[in-house]
Protein backbone atom coordinates (compact mmCIF):
# COMPACT_ATOMS: atom_id res chain seq x y z
CA UNK A 1 0.00 0.00 0.00
CA UNK A 2 1.42 3.24 -0.98
CA UNK A 3 -1.35 5.86 -1.40
CA UNK A 4 -2.62 7.57 1.92
CA UNK A 5 -6.02 7.46 1.10
CA UNK A 6 -5.89 3.36 0.12
CA UNK A 7 -3.94 2.84 3.72
CA UNK A 8 -6.55 4.97 5.55
CA UNK A 9 -9.92 3.49 4.33
CA UNK A 10 -7.91 -0.15 4.53
CA UNK A 11 -7.32 0.95 8.31
CA UNK A 12 -10.29 2.47 8.97
CA UNK A 13 -12.34 -0.85 7.59
CA UNK A 14 -9.85 -3.14 9.72
CA UNK A 15 -7.15 -3.58 7.96
CA UNK A 16 -4.38 -4.98 10.27
CA UNK A 17 -1.42 -4.23 7.83
CA UNK A 18 -2.44 -1.35 7.04
CA UNK A 19 -3.14 -0.01 10.68
CA UNK A 20 0.31 -0.83 11.30
CA UNK A 21 1.42 0.45 8.42
CA UNK A 22 -0.50 3.57 9.46
CA UNK A 23 0.79 3.80 13.05
CA UNK A 24 4.45 3.56 11.52
CA UNK A 25 3.32 6.64 9.23
CA UNK A 26 2.31 8.29 12.34
CA UNK A 27 5.68 7.32 14.33
CA UNK A 28 7.44 8.53 11.56
CA UNK A 29 5.59 11.38 10.24
CA UNK A 30 5.56 9.87 7.17
CA UNK A 31 3.46 11.73 4.49
CA UNK A 32 1.34 12.57 7.86
CA UNK A 33 2.30 15.13 10.88
CA UNK A 34 4.53 12.77 13.69
CA UNK A 35 1.67 11.81 15.92
CA UNK A 36 2.44 9.55 18.76
CA UNK A 37 -0.80 9.31 20.22
CA UNK A 38 -2.16 8.27 16.53
CA UNK A 39 0.92 6.16 16.18
CA UNK A 40 -0.22 3.47 19.58
CA UNK A 41 -3.62 4.15 18.96
CA UNK A 42 -2.97 2.14 14.98
CA UNK A 43 -0.71 0.09 16.79
CA UNK A 44 -3.44 -1.10 19.57
CA UNK A 45 -5.72 -1.85 16.77
CA UNK A 46 -3.06 -3.72 14.77
CA UNK A 47 -2.11 -5.71 17.32
CA UNK A 48 -5.04 -6.97 18.82
CA UNK A 49 -5.73 -8.37 15.20
CA UNK A 50 -2.48 -10.36 16.16
CA UNK A 51 0.28 -8.28 13.69
CA UNK A 52 3.25 -8.92 15.73
CA UNK A 53 5.02 -5.78 13.87
CA UNK A 54 2.85 -3.95 15.58
CA UNK A 55 2.55 -5.77 18.73
CA UNK A 56 6.05 -5.07 18.87
CA UNK A 57 5.93 -1.56 18.18
CA UNK A 58 3.14 -0.69 20.76
CA UNK A 59 5.37 -2.74 23.12
CA UNK A 60 7.81 0.00 22.65
CA UNK A 61 5.50 2.75 22.94
CA UNK A 62 4.45 1.61 25.97
CA UNK A 63 8.21 0.83 27.57
CA UNK A 64 8.72 4.71 26.59
CA UNK A 65 5.98 6.72 27.10
CA UNK A 66 5.39 7.33 23.59
CA UNK A 67 1.67 8.49 22.89
CA UNK A 68 0.65 6.04 25.61
CA UNK A 69 1.20 6.41 29.65
CA UNK A 70 4.45 4.83 30.25
CA UNK A 71 3.62 0.94 31.01
CA UNK A 72 6.42 -1.53 31.78
CA UNK A 73 3.52 -4.50 32.25
CA UNK A 74 1.66 -3.68 29.12
CA UNK A 75 5.04 -3.03 27.48
CA UNK A 76 6.53 -7.08 28.36
CA UNK A 77 2.43 -7.83 27.66
CA UNK A 78 2.76 -6.61 23.91
CA UNK A 79 6.62 -7.82 23.53
CA UNK A 80 5.84 -11.47 24.82
CA UNK A 81 2.80 -11.42 22.57
CA UNK A 82 5.23 -10.51 19.79
CA UNK A 83 7.81 -12.80 20.56
CA UNK A 84 5.25 -16.01 21.33
CA UNK A 85 4.82 -15.24 16.81
CA UNK A 86 8.73 -15.58 16.17
CA UNK A 87 9.07 -11.86 16.03
CA UNK A 88 12.71 -11.65 16.78
CA UNK A 89 13.13 -8.15 18.45
CA UNK A 90 10.76 -8.60 20.31
CA UNK A 91 12.07 -12.14 21.31
CA UNK A 92 15.43 -9.87 22.17
CA UNK A 93 13.77 -6.95 23.85
CA UNK A 94 12.26 -9.78 26.13
CA UNK A 95 15.56 -11.55 26.79
CA UNK A 96 17.59 -8.06 27.80
CA UNK A 97 14.62 -7.54 30.01
CA UNK A 98 15.48 -10.85 31.64
CA UNK A 99 18.64 -10.58 31.60
CA UNK A 100 19.26 -7.19 33.28
CA UNK A 101 15.80 -6.79 34.97
CA UNK A 102 14.00 -3.53 34.93
CA UNK A 103 10.40 -3.03 33.26
CA UNK A 104 8.44 -4.15 36.08
CA UNK A 105 10.88 -7.97 36.29
CA UNK A 106 13.19 -9.68 38.32
CA UNK A 107 16.67 -11.35 36.44
CA UNK A 108 15.46 -14.54 35.48
CA UNK A 109 18.04 -15.89 33.96
CA UNK A 110 16.43 -19.41 32.28
CA UNK A 111 13.73 -16.87 30.68
CA UNK A 112 16.77 -14.57 29.72
CA UNK A 113 18.09 -17.89 27.81
CA UNK A 114 15.08 -19.04 26.47
CA UNK A 115 14.31 -15.86 24.71
CA UNK A 116 17.94 -14.71 23.74
CA UNK A 117 18.28 -18.49 22.24
CA UNK A 118 15.52 -17.82 19.85
CA UNK A 119 16.38 -14.96 18.52
CA UNK A 120 20.10 -15.84 18.16
CA UNK A 121 18.66 -19.27 15.81
CA UNK A 122 17.09 -16.41 13.87
CA UNK A 123 20.67 -14.80 13.36
CA UNK A 124 19.75 -11.73 15.71
CA UNK A 125 23.74 -10.46 16.05
CA UNK A 126 22.90 -8.45 19.39
CA UNK A 127 21.06 -11.68 21.13
CA UNK A 128 23.91 -13.53 19.74
CA UNK A 129 26.27 -11.41 22.01
CA UNK A 130 23.51 -11.59 24.73
CA UNK A 131 23.58 -14.75 25.26
CA UNK A 132 27.39 -15.05 24.77
CA UNK A 133 27.41 -12.36 27.73
CA UNK A 134 24.67 -14.48 30.17
CA UNK A 135 26.10 -18.02 29.74
CA UNK A 136 29.64 -16.77 29.61
CA UNK A 137 30.89 -13.16 30.76
CA UNK A 138 32.46 -10.19 29.27
CA UNK A 139 34.55 -10.99 26.35
CA UNK A 140 37.20 -8.38 24.72
CA UNK A 141 37.60 -8.51 20.93
CA UNK A 142 40.45 -10.54 21.36
CA UNK A 143 38.77 -13.38 22.95
CA UNK A 144 39.54 -12.69 26.61
CA UNK A 145 37.28 -13.68 29.02
CA UNK A 146 37.35 -10.49 31.36
CA UNK A 147 35.04 -11.52 33.88
CA UNK A 148 32.74 -14.55 33.72
CA UNK A 149 28.70 -14.26 34.98
CA UNK A 150 27.87 -17.39 33.35
CA UNK A 151 26.13 -20.56 35.26
CA UNK A 152 27.49 -21.92 38.58
CA UNK A 153 28.78 -25.32 39.28
CA UNK A 154 30.39 -27.46 36.51
CA UNK A 155 31.43 -25.02 33.85
CA UNK A 156 32.66 -25.64 30.14
CA UNK A 157 33.67 -22.97 28.76
CA UNK A 158 33.16 -21.81 25.06
CA UNK A 159 35.82 -22.05 22.17
CA UNK A 160 35.69 -18.39 21.31
CA UNK A 161 37.57 -17.88 24.83
CA UNK A 162 41.36 -17.24 23.70
CA UNK A 163 42.68 -16.07 27.38
CA UNK A 164 41.40 -15.83 31.10
CA UNK A 165 41.73 -12.80 32.14
CA UNK A 166 42.96 -10.88 35.24
CA UNK A 167 40.69 -11.88 38.35
CA UNK A 168 37.84 -13.58 35.70
CA UNK A 169 36.70 -15.91 38.05
CA UNK A 170 38.43 -14.94 41.86
CA UNK A 171 36.85 -15.42 44.41
CA UNK A 172 33.58 -17.42 42.45
CA UNK A 173 32.44 -19.65 45.53
CA UNK A 174 29.99 -21.46 42.70
CA UNK A 175 32.71 -22.93 40.99
CA UNK A 176 33.26 -26.48 41.54
CA UNK A 177 35.03 -27.74 38.39
CA UNK A 178 36.12 -25.62 34.77
CA UNK A 179 36.78 -27.40 31.50
CA UNK A 180 38.97 -24.87 29.45
CA UNK A 181 39.23 -25.54 25.91
CA UNK A 182 41.99 -25.94 23.73
CA UNK A 183 42.14 -22.50 22.28
CA UNK A 184 43.01 -20.89 25.19
CA UNK A 185 46.75 -19.58 25.20
CA UNK A 186 47.08 -18.22 28.41
CA UNK A 187 45.56 -18.22 31.86
CA UNK A 188 46.34 -14.63 33.89
CA UNK A 189 47.14 -13.41 36.65
CA UNK A 190 44.84 -14.28 39.66
CA UNK A 191 42.42 -15.76 37.25
CA UNK A 192 41.20 -18.43 39.54
CA UNK A 193 42.61 -16.74 42.69
CA UNK A 194 40.20 -18.13 45.81
CA UNK A 195 37.94 -20.06 44.36
CA UNK A 196 37.88 -22.76 47.01
CA UNK A 197 35.24 -24.60 46.30
CA UNK A 198 36.93 -25.63 42.81
CA UNK A 199 37.88 -29.08 42.37
CA UNK A 200 38.52 -30.28 39.08
CA UNK A 201 40.40 -28.35 35.92
CA UNK A 202 40.29 -30.21 33.05
CA UNK A 203 42.27 -29.01 29.71
CA UNK A 204 40.76 -30.17 26.10
CA UNK A 205 43.24 -31.36 23.71
CA UNK A 206 44.83 -30.50 21.72
CA UNK A 207 45.47 -27.46 24.20
CA UNK A 208 46.84 -24.15 23.23
CA UNK A 209 48.02 -23.02 26.42
CA UNK A 210 51.70 -21.95 27.25
CA UNK A 211 50.86 -19.79 30.33
CA UNK A 212 49.72 -20.31 33.51
CA UNK A 213 50.31 -16.48 35.45
CA UNK A 214 51.01 -15.37 39.05
CA UNK A 215 48.35 -16.56 41.48
CA UNK A 216 46.19 -18.04 38.68
CA UNK A 217 44.73 -20.23 41.03
CA UNK A 218 46.31 -19.58 44.35
CA UNK A 219 43.99 -20.68 47.33
CA UNK A 220 42.13 -23.24 44.90
CA UNK A 221 42.45 -24.93 48.43
CA UNK A 222 40.16 -27.98 47.40
CA UNK A 223 42.24 -29.02 44.43
CA UNK A 224 43.97 -31.79 44.85
CA UNK A 225 44.83 -32.75 41.04
CA UNK A 226 45.58 -31.46 37.82
CA UNK A 227 46.82 -32.74 34.34
CA UNK A 228 48.67 -30.11 33.03
CA UNK A 229 49.22 -30.05 29.08
CA UNK A 230 52.03 -30.86 27.22
CA UNK A 231 51.87 -27.54 25.47
CA UNK A 232 52.47 -25.21 28.90
CA UNK A 233 55.74 -23.42 29.03
CA UNK A 234 55.50 -21.41 31.99
CA UNK A 235 53.98 -21.32 35.59
CA UNK A 236 54.17 -18.11 37.18
CA UNK A 237 54.96 -16.97 41.20
CA UNK A 238 52.12 -18.76 43.31
CA UNK A 239 50.35 -20.02 40.44
CA UNK A 240 49.42 -22.89 42.66
CA UNK A 241 49.70 -21.84 46.53
CA UNK A 242 47.53 -23.32 48.75
CA UNK A 243 45.88 -25.76 46.61
CA UNK A 244 46.60 -29.26 48.08
CA UNK A 245 48.00 -30.95 44.86
CA UNK A 246 48.85 -34.50 45.53
CA UNK A 247 48.90 -35.83 41.78
CA UNK A 248 50.05 -34.16 39.23
CA UNK A 249 53.47 -33.66 37.28
CA UNK A 250 55.16 -30.92 35.19
CA UNK A 251 55.28 -31.39 31.48
CA UNK A 252 58.70 -31.86 30.03
CA UNK A 253 57.73 -27.93 27.60
CA UNK A 254 58.09 -25.73 30.97
CA UNK A 255 60.75 -23.66 30.89
CA UNK A 256 59.88 -21.30 33.62
CA UNK A 257 58.66 -22.26 37.03
CA UNK A 258 57.88 -19.34 39.18
CA UNK A 259 58.68 -18.36 42.96
CA UNK A 260 56.85 -20.81 45.35
CA UNK A 261 54.65 -22.07 42.06
CA UNK A 262 53.78 -25.09 44.17
CA UNK A 263 53.57 -24.04 48.09
CA UNK A 264 51.22 -24.67 50.53
CA UNK A 265 50.80 -22.14 52.17
CA UNK A 266 47.50 -20.31 52.48
CA UNK A 267 47.11 -16.56 53.56
CA UNK A 268 44.73 -16.34 56.35
CA UNK A 269 41.83 -14.65 54.25
CA UNK A 270 41.71 -18.05 52.18
CA UNK A 271 41.97 -20.53 54.85
CA UNK A 272 39.37 -18.23 57.17
CA UNK A 273 37.09 -18.68 54.14
CA UNK A 274 37.48 -22.71 53.49
CA UNK A 275 36.63 -23.86 56.90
Amino acid sequence: MSNLTTIIHAAEQGDAKAQALLGDKYYDGNDVPKDLEKSSYWYAKAAEQGDADAQLNLGYNYSQGYGVSQDYEKAMYWYAKAAEQGQVIAQYNLGARYQHGGYGIRCDREKANYWLTKAAEQGYEDAKDALLKLNLGTISKDGTLLEYSGPQGDIILSDSVTSIGYSAFKEDYGLTSVTIPASVRSINVKAFMACIYLTKVTFLAPSQLTIIDDCAFDGCSRLTTIALPPSLEKIGDYAFRGCNLTDFSVPPSVKHIGHAAFDRYVPDIIRNRSQ
